[in-house]
């Protein structure tokens, strides 16, 4: 969980950076593992929602993005009305 995020940007260039960090296989002298990731979003600006609620949407895209078969932030952008 992320607190004072001022921006998407700010978020994504820290999914990114998490990314590259998992690029590079882990290995031993005999074997390796390849790890991937898929990291969901989600950003309150109205400070309406509870942790629980975004937590909620966080996981929703998370899993949408597992769905689509990528490795990388989905985002569930919560529409203020």
């Amino acid at each position: 969980v992320l607190s004072n995020v001022d921006c998407h940007t700010d978020a994504s260039r820290i999914v990114e950076r998490i990314h590259a960090a998992l690029q590079e296989p882990i290995s031993g002298q005999d074997w390796a593992i390849h790890l991937s990731v898929s990291i969901g979003l989600s950003f309150s600006t109205a400070k309406r929602e509870s942790a629980e609620e975004l937590i909620e949407m966080a996981d929703q895209a998370m899993y949408r993005e597992k769905r689509n078969r990528r490795a990388d932030a989905a985002e569930a952008r919560h529409r203020l009305q």
